[in-house]
């Protein structure tokens, strides 16, 4: 069983489609479902399945390994404090 998670990759050249490898260390912990660029959060986005208590030290292997850090909370701004005109 897999844990569906929310991530920012730090990744600004490159987008994430699916099946991309998930990993921490030296091993495969999951991989991408899908992802994109978040316009309105100017940062790019992906949800992967993990095995269960992956949190911290995981990297995205697109063409090279990219850092992925897990979202606590939504990344829109869910309250609307930065709303444009």
């Amino acid at each position: 069983m897999t844990s569906l998670i929310c991530g920012e990759v730090a990744a600004t050249d490159c987008g994430i489609y699916d099946g991309e490898a998930v990993l921490q260390g030296d091993g495969v912990v999951g991989v991408c479902a899908s992802g994109a660029q978040g316009h309105a959060t100017g940062k790019s986005l992906t949800f992967a399945h993990v095995e269960p208590g992956v949190a911290e030290g995981l990297e995205v292997v697109l063409g090279a390994q990219r850092k992925l850090r897990l979202l606590p909370e939504p990344a829109r701004d869910a309250v609307n404090d930065r709303q444009r005109v």
